[in-house]
């Protein structure tokens, strides 16, 4: 990955067709790239480039039209509506041509008006308010971030935060490869209330207006008290229960309320699982998190 700009905009001829072709150039000539061999040494500095050397331009004499030297089996026009097109002298170009060296690795010198929009590793860690609870379960913080120690890209895998693992690679065999970078957010707790529609400010006991539409529950409110117990009968399979919690009955000791609390607070394992219907090389991650135990 990363920025480039365009220098060059020419035309050949691949069989009987004629297509273009373009000479991209990388912005930040003074980072190593990510093409590069492993080992391979850095690159100059920028006062140690030359700038000035320019591959060899002719100007054709049926066009007017002055152009680098392309390839390497000599100088050709490259303007289509030229009669000279894609001729060397005035016999028609071989099949197979190659790039002069000089036209592949000269550079242009850097324009200061030309900047990048943004960088292509963005640091998302460093925008994250420690102390703000709410940021774990933030929009963004489903994302994936960029290992600040290998520089590999992590997905958002586990509840609590992130962990740098490579899956491809076993650590028992090659443990070079192993990556201990993780960060795991500070998860907020938040009450039981909040996620109630009515957040408890509701009747304790609503009238119960059956339905013919609907299949209608037998209401008990003694035998569970202070419950609500609805019973659903299926004939021929069985029935269904369903008890109808209250204020009262959340805030009692080591109910509902508590058990909330603990639930948030329980390691459960929950995990972002791949897709196993996934198109592609890509490993596409599902939305909810899951416990490897489900």
């Amino acid at each position: 990955m990363g920025y480039f700009r365009i220098t060059n905009i020419w035309f050949e001829c691949i069989g009987k067709r004629i297509a273009a072709k373009v000479r991209y150039e990388k912005l930040d000539l003074q980072s190593k790239s990510w093409w590069a061999d492993k080992g391979s040494l850095p690159p100059p500095s920028l006062q140690e480039r030359d700038f000035a050397s320019r591959p060899n331009s002719v100007e054709c004499n049926a066009c007017n039209h002055r152009s680098f030297q392309v390839f390497h089996q000599g100088w050709m026009c490259l303007q289509p509506s030229c009669t000279r097109f894609f001729k060397i002298g005035a016999l028609a170009a071989p099949a197979n041509l190659t790039y002069h060296q000089k036209f592949l690795s000269y550079r242009m010198a850097p324009d200061p008006v030309i900047k990048p929009h943004h960088s292509l590793i963005p640091d998302l860690l460093s925008t994250f308010d420690e102390d703000d609870a709410s940021v774990a379960t933030s929009r963004v913080a489903w994302k994936g971030i960029v290992c600040p120690q290998c520089r590999k890209c992590i997905s958002r895998k586990f509840w609590r935060g992130w962990k740098c693992s490579d899956d491809s690679t076993s650590i028992s065999t090659q443990p070079q490869h192993s990556c201990t970078f993780e960060k795991m957010t500070r998860m907020p707790v938040v009450s039981l209330r909040s996620v109630i529609d009515t957040l408890e400010i509701a009747p304790q006991k609503r009238a119960f207006m059956p339905d013919d539409k609907f299949m209608t529950p037998e209401v008990d409110d003694n035998s569970l008290a202070p419950y609500r117990r609805l019973v659903y009968n299926i004939p021929g399979v069985g029935h269904i229960t369903h008890l109808v919690s209250n204020r009262d009955i959340n805030n009692h000791p080591n109910g509902p309320n508590t058990m909330f609390t603990q639930l948030q607070l329980a390691e459960l394992g929950l995990q972002r699982f791949p897709l196993s219907n996934a198109v592609g090389k890509l490993a596409l991650s599902r939305l909810q998190f899951l416990s490897a135990s489900v």
